[in-house]
């Protein structure tokens, strides 16, 4: 089937004008959330468990380190990292330990009590603790 030359211009023109709004339409949208699969899942905290321990482990060095120093401001201000280290390995802890999960909620509670608190050795118990559980955690 031969088209003619203006049939062909035509359906080129169309097809170019297709393109180019599916292109200026999809442009700046976020992209669809895809449901995790099992598969994923697994995948996905196996990946970054030692880093995500390391990063919580960081942050309590630092917040005993500044507790050690005797500056609670800094203190405050670096144990407010944890809670950015600890959302992405929450899930996968939970779901692995229930026991190690519990006593990381316990040791961040302690945490933030003993700097509101002002209280030192609080501070530095909880820290302990949450250092412990941290270290305990299945890899």
């Amino acid at each position: 089937m031969q088209l003619s030359q203006n049939t062909s211009t035509k359906i080129l023109k169309s097809l170019a004008i297709g393109i180019t709004i599916l292109s200026l339409t999809s442009c700046g949208k976020p992209e669809a959330a895809t449901t995790p699969t099992p598969a994923t899942e697994a995948a996905a905290p196996a990946k970054s468990d030692a880093a995500g321990f390391a990063a919580l482990q960081g942050v309590v060095d630092k917040t005993t380190a500044a507790v050690v120093a005797k500056k609670l401001d800094v203190a405050k201000q670096e144990f407010d990292k944890f809670e950015a280290s600890w959302k992405p390995v929450e899930d996968g802890v939970k779901a692995k330990s229930s026991a190690g999960y519990n006593a990381i909620e316990e040791g961040i509670d302690g945490v933030n009590k003993g700097i509101k608190d002002k209280n030192e050795a609080n501070i530095t118990s909880s820290l302990q603790s949450l250092s412990k559980a941290i270290a305990s955690l299945p890899k």
